[in-house]
């Protein structure tokens, strides 16, 4: 079984807008043997974020804000985000059961070391 929960929005930070393509969970899985019977299990989750440096400076960390079946933690995105590159990673995710996220930029530290 696949679910994918996605959301599209863009956040605006000063004068260096950061713009979420899309947030989403997805189930990951594991195959069980027990004697002859080998069954599927749900294992853990990704958090799948996708967005755009659309901002005039090179970003080197991005925190999001994640809400999740009534919970909301943060995630920091750490990398070298060039003025226009478009960025997709996954992490680990500890969520077993919500089919939406929220995500929302909390603040960026840009490449030169300031913070917006």
């Amino acid at each position: 079984m696949f679910t994918l929960a996605s959301l599209a929005l863009t956040a605006y930070l000063g004068t260096a807008p950061i713009t979420i393509i899309g947030c989403s969970t997805e189930p990951l899985f594991q195959t069980v043997s027990t004697g002859d019977i080998m069954t599927e299990q749900q294992s853990g989750s990704q958090l799948h974020i996708r967005f755009v440096n659309a901002g005039p400076k090179t970003i080197a960390s991005v925190t999001f804000a994640v809400s999740d079946a009534g919970t909301t933690q943060n995630v920091i995105d750490a990398g070298t985000f060039s003025t226009g590159a478009s960025i997709s990673h996954a992490f680990n995710w500890w969520s077993y059961t919500a089919d939406t996220v929220d995500c929302e930029v909390v603040s960026v530290r840009y490449a030169d070391g300031t913070t917006g």
